[in-house]
């Protein structure tokens, strides 16, 4: 399958791929393994700011393309800015189609599990 341009830029980058080594973080997730596309990201996070996050994901490229970019825009925000991101944002961020929504469904519900 091919994809547009802004998710193999995404799925390519892999800047925040991988789990945060550390005994204070967060981990959220969604999805199931088994099913073959689900999400974790870990979060640390200090006086309400994200000072990092990464994440793992197995599944559609898109999938991972969307947790690359969630984490790039997030990384160094106020853990506020996770309630600000909303589906047709990351589907206008991404050029995604309507049919791949329900990767973007993942992602939200990840981190909408974000509690400190």
């Amino acid at each position: 399958m091919k994809y547009n341009a802004t998710v193999e830029k995404y799925f390519r980058q892999n800047k925040f791929a991988g789990p945060i080594q550390s005994d204070q973080i967060i981990k959220v997730e969604s999805g199931v393994h088994a099913n073959g596309a689900a999400v974790q990201f870990f979060l640390k996070i200090e006086n309400k700011k994200i000072q990092q996050i990464q994440f793992c994901a197995v599944g559609s490229p898109i999938l991972i393309a969307l947790a690359e970019y969630v984490c790039e825009i997030l990384s160094g925000e106020s853990i506020l800015k996770i309630n600000e991101i909303d589906q047709a944002q990351l589907i206008k961020a991404l050029d995604l189609e309507q049919t791949q929504a329900s990767f973007v469904v993942l992602v939200l519900e990840a981190l909408r599990k974000t509690r400190i």
